[in-house]
């Protein structure tokens, strides 16, 4: 069975409806924009993330056999978070191809957030965008965001939150 709101947001894209592309703007480049400069991009790398994630979404959408279990947002986050973790090993790889070994190697801006890099790497992608959601949006639209998630109400968010934050400490060997 399909969501009737989710149902509803592919009619939109696949009409090109001008106003649900905006709304998807809104809602979702700022989660990757936090994203791609916490993972050391910037706002331009961002901005071509979040449209090669739209674009592939759009793409998609076209498709009637394609249909979204989750928000377009999931989807959409998720896709510019791969295309971004894509350039940066691209980035990577050519760094280290055209950088002879014996060079000197500078230090990451901000060597003191790199066990944290470390972690959210690691977190599963629920997590991810959960604790993205519950740390990067303002108090009031959290609600929103719980319930877009699928969570009955913010009691149920904000215990997956904790179970989220417990899987972090984890990672990071502190739990």
């Amino acid at each position: 069975m399909h969501h009737p709101q989710h149902i509803e947001w592919l009619a939109a894209l696949r009409s090109g409806e001008r106003r649900t592309i905006e709304a998807l703007y809104t809602e979702c480049f700022p989660a990757v924009e936090r994203m791609v400069l916490l993972r050391g991009g910037t706002r331009q790398d961002a901005e071509d993330a979040f449209q090669e994630s739209m674009a592939a979404l759009c793409q998609r959408a076209s498709d009637p056999e394609f249909w979204l279990s989750a928000p377009p947002s999931h989807f959409l986050i998720a896709a510019a978070r791969r295309q971004w973790l894509k350039r940066l090993r691209e980035r990577k790889r050519l760094s280290s191809e055209a950088v002879p070994e014996h060079a000197d190697c500078q230090e990451p801006p901000h060597p003191p957030l790199a066990p944290l890099y470390a972690v959210l790497k690691r977190l599963t992608q629920h997590c991810f965008l959960l604790l993205s959601k519950a740390f990067l949006l303002p108090k009031k639209q959290q609600s929103a965001a719980a319930e877009e998630l699928g969570y009955k109400n913010r009691h149920t968010f904000d215990n997956q939150k904790y179970k989220c934050l417990q899987q972090a400490r984890k990672l990071a060997g502190k739990g």
